[in-house]
């Protein structure tokens, strides 16, 4: 049974002004168009179309037949999106299924309200997410090596004038902070300093300003490329300043990985696993769940303390997930993106 459904835009200020538009085959509106909701959630049900002529939501089809169009009888346990992303959005993870239903019911036997804006979760699910480019998108996804920082980080000091200057001491005193010290186990090692520097970078002292005036002021100052670094970790950095000049989370981006996704190409986002996406138009399929928080490059509400309890602060080794194609039989056209959960 095909079953037809629309939706409207949601205007939010990191949206794109004409890529859903174009999608769609709709006139502009003049105001920013970041996602189109296509599912069951309550938060933006999508409407079914072509059908009767009194509106309905596909929450009131699901509930009138759950066993025809529900899933084993019960609501949509996912959500797709379509994105369209001008402007980055903000650094952040989401819950496990554990998590997620602790931290609700934590926070609903506090008396939180759902709209609250300190609130952390607005339902007890998780949300593990797949993005698949429409267009090229680029992302921040998942902690890359912290020697590869670390480079990143001199190579901005010597730019900016190296010891001699305020900031290049500035810029390699992060290089720092990306140094695993210890006799241990190095990928705990690793974790540790992540940890620190999140929590460094996130404590509002003076030194975390210093260095992110010191780092805007190298990548705004230099139109050309700055040797060591690579050319498009330079424009994300450029993008993320002027988004976002003074925000901590333009640190803690140079510590994860820079993915730039051709169309047809995805990155999956597990529980835990810090991510931005940047720009470009493509589609999520999540579970229907809300639940965000969130690490900087933002606005809205953010809570440290509980985004270090649940972050994953291993290295990624691989950000993308390589889809499979079958070689034969009536699914050639089809992908398989084989998720961890």
């Amino acid at each position: 049974m095909l079953i037809f459904i629309r939706n409207t835009p949601r205007n939010y200020a990191w949206g794109s002004r004409d890529a859903l538009p174009e999608l769609l085959g709709t006139p502009p509106t003049g105001e920013p168009q970041a996602e189109l909701w296509l599912g069951a959630h309550p938060g933006s049900p999508a409407s079914v179309a072509k059908a009767t002529p009194v509106a309905h939501t596909l929450i009131d089809l699901i509930a009138s037949d759950p066993a025809r169009y529900g899933v084993d009888g019960d609501r949509l346990p996912f959500l797709l999106k379509v994105l369209a992303i001008g402007a980055p959005l903000s650094l952040q993870v989401h819950p496990d299924a554990a998590q997620a239903a602790a931290g609700f019911a934590a926070e609903e036997a506090a008396g939180i309200p759902l709209d609250a804006p300190e609130r952390n979760y607005g339902d007890p699910g998780h949300k593990p997410e797949l993005l698949v480019a429409l267009g090229e998108v680029t992302a921040l996804s998942g902690f890359r090596p912290l020697a590869d920082a670390r480079d990143d980080f001199h190579a901005l000091a010597a730019a900016a004038g190296g010891s001699g200057t305020a900031a290049g001491r500035a810029l390699a005193g992060l290089a720092e902070h990306c140094v695993a010290v210890g006799e241990g186990d190095p990928a705990a090692e690793s974790a540790r300093r992540r940890a620190a520097f999140l929590a460094w970078a996130f404590s509002g002292a003076p030194e975390v300003d210093a260095a992110g005036q010191a780092l805007a002021d190298v990548v705004r100052g230099s139109s050309a490329a700055i040797e060591g670094v690579d050319a498009h970790r330079l424009a994300a950095l450029r993008g993320l300043v002027a988004a976002h000049a003074g925000d901590p989370g333009v640190l803690v981006s140079v510590l994860l990985h820079l993915v730039r996704l051709a169309p047809g190409e995805a990155i999956y986002l597990g529980a835990g696993q810090l991510h931005a996406y940047l720009n470009g138009i493509a589609v999520e399929v999540m579970a229907a769940s809300d639940n965000v928080l969130r690490a900087g490059l933002t606005q809205k509400h953010v809570d440290i303390a509980e985004l270090t309890r649940i972050v994953d602060l291993g290295e990624l080794d691989e950000p993308r997930c390589v889809a499979e194609q079958p070689a034969q039989g009536c699914d050639r056209g089809s992908r398989t993106f084989r998720t961890s959960g």
